[in-house]
């Protein structure tokens, strides 16, 4: 589901006055200051490369990038290779070396197409192990000293081979080596570049700049082997991985119908999908279903558009109605699916919900026959499409929808622990220099780019109860104002409302609150915690068919560690959430220790936060990817996502956090306005189908009949019916608290032994009103009736 249009789209604000800004110069300051001190009175110009390996800062280090050995240790991927290219960055010398900047090489890489490979092939020169033993150096206090006429160094040979991109869509791929991204000292002349793509058909010739393309056999994780041989016939070799993921059938691959809806002062526009009904040979819609797609962050990562596809991908996945027993896609293949897919999913929510008022009055202005329109809302759809519906009715625009379907939507809002938003926050504040220049910024990793643009989107901003600042402070004002806002529009009353949550109603906890969900000590590398935010936040950024994250291992030691704790929040108290350190630990010749910290962070949680982490909700699950982190670094797998509590929209959603549901009827009791709900008997990955199954194809398939009145149903606010009313025998329908029953268009019927009462103040519309023998009807004097 990958399109690879990667789009430098982050913006972060670089506040120079923070003290925290002030204390990582004067760290890495003083670092240099040590570093020089060091090799103050080495001869540099004896280093022929220009690169002296121990003189430099390595995050990732390069011995183990040889391009001779292969390990599972040695992949390479873009993130790495940035870091390997940094640290040699770091290590230049003299003028015998020219490198461009780290931000130089950046550029060149952004610049390039999705198919590039980037190629570093440099010799560097590292203190022979034996160069103190053998007098070939000296150290003196901590300094070394040249011994007249000894060579103390030993050339190696750093070889790395990177593509730009690892995550790729259909079985189909294409790559080429770049001489724009050639990066080589070596003063070898190249003879022949290969690739082998994991073993299918062997290595392959290629020539610069030229893409060469291979099909796959299937999907999933393969290897991708690249190979330079020089015109002396040394060869060098190394490997990344790659993900492949399905491309779906033919027959699901794309819409039967697409039409654009050009952004306007009121929305960014979108793509209207169409996929007509099984048999529907001419192509007329007949019997809408209108789904709001949820938080689409593809236009930020790259990805192609979470569209109408996704419905119909044929895996076990979130987010497809390809699943289920019975299978969910198969039992509504009688509706015409109009899907809306927004330009910007990170948009206003109630931006993207004018937008999908014009998909509504779309499909009613070019349907034919009497249908009312089904909608569904997914995820934040669920947000979308019920603003949209609500302000219809409050504009006195006709939506000709009968019913309103939920999906694990956030109607009070969403969670991703504080502490984790902390990290990220954290990690994007690292940055390493030399020489003034920047030889690494974490910003600049992918995931860490991508995931500060999504978590201050303003749809992010408007779900998220707490939301973490630059500041490492919550700031939940965003979501306060639109949530005020939306509450007050509250749900429409021209339709019924039905909710699926993937949270339980028996009050399962995911965890504890408090529980210890980061324990990522000093003896972890400073990578390993980029990869940890990769674990986190990739599942979620990369809501695709996608096998899995490509996330690769890091061999040997580094220069740089991090020490990482991160707790969910307690109940209602102040407590540490997240601490993080960075130090330098470098050692030079078995002999020099350089410590220093570099930066530490923390934030508390406090009394007015509510422990969201393990609440029963639909969760966000790692568990897919997280097998490759060390044991004991990541405590939890899984977070609360959107409690069961939000995605039922309960007006006292904070009392009933942890409380058992099941059982009540919490509509009838005036906790929540969605008439029908289904809840699970365990936490469900957030938007996956497969126990809501039955419920969601009942409610679907449901006809527009008659609303039968077979129990006690009282109306406390403003409620409108489209159809005719039944109160059956035993049952009592009830206008009450000064509310209104608007049915003027339809008829009401009370059987025998049935009861139609309108209390005080409480007002009853309707086109004609049938009393059977037996039936009871009865309103108060300051009531008022009309019969129309």
């Amino acid at each position: 589901m990958m399109k690879r249009i990667r789009k430098r789209v982050l913006a972060i604000i670089i506040m120079a006055i923070s003290p925290f800004y002030v204390l990582i110069a004067q760290e890495i300051a003083e670092y240099n200051a040590k570093i020089s001190k060091v090799f103050q009175h080495v001869d540099k110009s004896r280093v022929t490369t220009g690169l002296l390996y121990d003189y430099g800062l390595h995050l990732i280090d390069p011995v183990y990038y040889d391009g001779v050995a292969l390990t599972d240790e040695n992949y390479i991927d873009m993130e790495i290779w940035n870091a390997l290219y940094g640290g040699m960055y770091s290590s230049k010398v003299n003028g015998n070396i020219s490198l461009s900047t780290p931000d130089q090489m950046n550029a060149r890489i952004s610049s390039e197409g999705a198919t590039s490979l980037a190629v570093i092939h440099l010799r560097y020169d590292m203190y022979r192990k034996d160069a103190v033993g053998s007098s070939l150096v000296r150290v003196v206090n901590e300094q070394i000293y040249d011994v007249n006429g000894k060579n103390p160094y030993e050339q190696k040979m750093l070889f790395a081979v990177a593509p730009k991109e690892k995550y790729f869509y259909g079985k189909t791929i294409r790559f080429k080596f770049s001489s724009n991204l050639f990066v080589n000292n070596t003063g070898k002349a190249v003879k022949n570049l290969q690739i082998n793509f994991n073993n299918e058909g062997g290595y392959r010739t290629m020539s610069w700049n030229n893409n060469i393309a291979h099909t796959f056999s299937s999907t999933g994780i393969k290897d991708i082997y690249f190979r330079i041989t020089y015109t002396d016939n040394t060869t060098y070799t190394c490997r990344t991985k790659i993900s492949i993921g399905e491309e779906p059938p033919v027959t699901l691959k794309s819409a039967d119908v697409t039409s654009d809806i050009s952004a306007s002062s009121r929305h960014s526009g979108g793509k209207i999908q169409i996929k007509y009904a099984k048999g529907n040979t001419d192509k007329k819609i007949r019997k809408p279903l209108i789904i709001a797609e949820g938080f689409d962050p593809s236009h930020v990562l790259g990805t192609t558009n979470m569209d109408i596809t996704n419905l119909s991908i044929d895996e076990e996945k979130i987010g497809t109605l390809n699943i289920g027993n019975p299978n969910i896609w198969e039992n509504i293949s009688s509706f015409d699916i109009i899907y809306l897919d927004y330009n910007d999913g990170l948009d206003d929510i109630r931006r993207n919900a004018a937008l999908f008022q014009e998909v509504i009055d779309y499909v009613n202005r070019n349907k034919e026959g009497t249908s009312p329109n089904v909608v569904m809302g997914i995820s934040m759809g669920g947000l979308v499409a019920r603003y949209a519906l609500r302000k219809m009715e409050l504009e006195n625009r006709k939506h000709d929808t009968w019913k309103f379907i939920s999906v694990d939507s956030p109607h009070k809002g969403a969670n991703v622990p504080i502490g984790m938003q902390a990290m990220l926050r954290h990690l994007a504040d690292i940055k390493f220099s030399v020489a003034f220049i920047k030889f690494f910024q974490a910003k600049n990793i992918d995931m860490i780019k991508k995931g500060l643009k999504i978590l201050d989107s303003k749809a992010a901003k408007q779900m998220l109860v707490y939301h973490v600042n630059g500041r490492l402070q919550i700031d939940g004002n965003e979501h306060s104002t639109f949530q005020t806002e939306y509450d007050n529009v509250g749900f429409p009353l021209q339709c019924e409302n039905v909710a699926i949550t993937n949270g339980t109603g028996n009050g399962t906890k995911a965890m504890e609150p408090g529980t210890m969900l980061v324990n990522h000590r000093e003896t972890y590398k400073f990578s390993l915690w980029m990869h940890l935010l990769t674990y986190y936040y990739g599942t979620y950024f990369l809501l695709t068919n996608f096998p899995k994250l490509v996330v690769l291992k890091i061999p040997g030691s580094a220069d740089v560690v991090s020490d990482v704790k991160i707790h969910a929040v307690p109940n209602r108290n102040t407590s540490n959430v997240y601490w993080g350190r960075i130090r330098i630990h470098k050692k030079i010749l078995f002999l020099i220790n350089i410590k220093l910290d570099i930066s530490e962070k923390s934030m508390n949680s406090n009394a007015s936060v509510y422990p969201l982490d393990g609440a029963p909700a639909g969760i966000y699950n790692v568990s897919n990817v997280a097998g490759k982190i060390p044991d004991g670094l990541l405590m939890k797998k899984y977070f609360s996502f959107v409690p069961t509590v939000s995605a039922l929209a309960l007006s006292d959603w904070q009392s009933q956090l942890n409380s058992r549901l099941t059982g009540q009827n919490l509509h009838q009791a005036g906790k929540t306005k969605f008439e029908r709900y289904y809840m699970p008997t365990s936490n469900q990955e957030h938007t996956h189908f497969q126990a809501a199954a039955s419920f969601l194809v009942r409610e679907i398939n449901s006809i527009p009949t008659d609303v039968i009145i077979a129990g006690t149903v009282n109306i406390y606010s403003y409620k409108r019916y489209e159809r005719d009313i039944i109160v059956k025998s035993g049952a009592t329908l009830r206008v009450t608290n000064g509310a209104t029953l608007d049915a003027s268009a339809k008829k009401i019927t009370v059987e025998p032994g049935g009861k139609l009462i309108v209390d005080s103040r409480s007002k009853l519309y309707c086109k004609n009103l049938d009393i059977a023998s037996g039936g009871h009807f009865s309103f108060a004097p300051d009531a008022m009736y009309n019969s129309r």
